[in-house]
C-alpha cells in the first residue's frame, strides 16, 4: 500500500504514491492521475490509491 502522498498529480499502478490528502483530489483514475469527478473516481478507479466511489 502506497504512502506518499501525490504532490504532482500521478498515482496508481507502478508508483508509489497515493491520492490520499493530496490537494488535486482524493482520487486515481485508471490514467495514474488524481482528481475529482466521476473521471477519476468512478469506472477504473485504482482502489488501494485513493477513494472510489
Amino acid at each position: 500500500t502506497p504512502t506518499n502522498t501525490s504532490d504532482r498529480g500521478f498515482c496508481g499502478t507502478g508508483t508509489e504514491f497515493t491520492c490520499v490528502g493530496s490537494d488535486l483530489g482524493g482520487c486515481c483514475s485508471q490514467w495514474g492521475q488524481c482528481g475529482t469527478g466521476i473521471e477519476y473516481c468512478a469506472q477504473g478507479c485504482q482502489v488501494g490509491f485513493g477513494k472510489c466511489d
